[in-house]
């Protein structure tokens, strides 16, 4: 699935740009919707598409700081800019950041949509022959590896890591695609805690020493994980409690349950539900909910992904009473639906 986001503060190029995108069929899905550069930067940051489509001239944040603010944390990210007569004497400026194209208003519909096509079929052609990095299960345990960080569990990111380095030198023997999995695994990291918190995100996104430069690759994705925990921790502020890691083990131990609740889990950090709730969020940085989603979709997909259960199976195995609840969630945490994603992935591996 080909993900899209645009940025554009006039409603009718969103409307315009939308229909386009839903002409291109089923590869191709809109993820996210701005109206300024501020709220953009925050939907790619979380959301890592494909694709940017941005206007130039928007409030809060134009369309340059956008993408000069897009390149630091997102470089694989493709650009392209759309704006009007007046507004091409940026062209230049947007070349130096690595737009990959520029177009003007109005816009041509086929030709933004040739454009697109052949972004897909671009990239396509290069994940195949990369196939050993984009590997479903890498970016999966890339998920988990936050997580853990995330939610001041360093026991359990070091399991994480751990399980992650066994997968990937099972996988290949070739040192230049392992140096470059880990790398990804620690920018796809390094991404997301940043996109949590802006008040930490320049510290977190600073470059590090790639895996050559400090001996083997697997000891450099190891340190480079625990170093990216103890500074996330150290930047929020953070002092894990006792509860709130008895509520984290009670959550992963009953995900499969229908009666997991924050009723539940407040009970089991003794808390009170409304206290428990607030200091959940400070502690990890989302809801409740939130958290529980995440947990149950990434289960989700590694069960798509790796076994045959059916789809009602693997929705009653993470805690979904009905198969419809299941699906809606999924996709609309993923923009498919479970059957879409699991053909998406044997698709992939083929």
């Amino acid at each position: 699935m080909y993900k899209i986001i645009i940025a554009d503060d006039e409603k009718m190029i969103k409307r315009s740009l939308r229909a386009l995108v839903a002409r291109l069929g089923d590869d191709f899905v809109l993820i996210g919707e701005a109206s300024n550069g501020k709220d953009a930067l925050e939907l790619v940051r979380k959301n890592s598409p494909h694709i940017l489509i941005t206007d130039i001239c928007m409030p809060e944040m134009d369309g340059m700081e956008l993408i000069a603010e897009v390149r630091k944390c997102c470089g694989q990210v493709k650009v392209i800019v759309i704006s009007g007569h007046a507004e091409f004497k940026y062209a230049h400026q947007a070349l130096r950041y690595n737009v990959t194209d520029y177009l003007l208003k109005p816009i041509e519909p086929e030709s933004l949509m040739s454009l697109l096509k052949s972004f897909f079929d671009q990239d396509k052609l290069e994940g195949k022959r990369l196939a050993g990095r984009i590997e479903p299960r890498w970016h999966q345990n890339a998920e988990q590896l936050f997580r853990s960080l995330w939610s001041g569990q360093e026991k359990e990111l070091i399991r994480e890591v751990e399980r992650f380095q066994q997968l990937v030198e099972e996988s290949t023997q070739d040192d230049v695609l392992v140096a470059d999995i880990y790398l990804d695994q620690v920018a796809y990291i390094r991404r997301r805690a940043a996109g949590m918190c802006s008040r930490i995100s320049e510290e977190l996104l600073r470059e590090e020493a790639e895996p050559s430069a400090v001996g083997h690759p697997s000891e450099w994705f190891k340190a480079a994980c625990i170093d990216l925990f103890h500074k996330a921790a150290r930047l929020r502020g953070l002092g894990q409690t006792q509860q709130i890691r008895k509520a984290l083990s009670y959550i992963d131990s009953h995900m499969g349950s229908y009666e997991l609740s924050l009723t539940g889990a407040a009970e089991h950090a003794a808390m009170s539900v409304t206290y428990f709730s607030r200091f959940f969020k400070e502690e990890t940085g989302m809801s409740f909910v939130r958290y529980v989603t995440n947990l149950r979709m990434e289960k989700a997909k590694q069960l798509l992904t790796e076994t045959n259960l059916t789809v009602w199976a693997v929705a009653e195995s993470i805690g979904y009473s009905t198969y419809h609840h299941f699906a809606k969630v999924f996709r609309k945490e993923t923009g498919m639906t479970p059957t879409e994603y699991r053909r998406l992935q044997k698709y992939i591996d083929d």
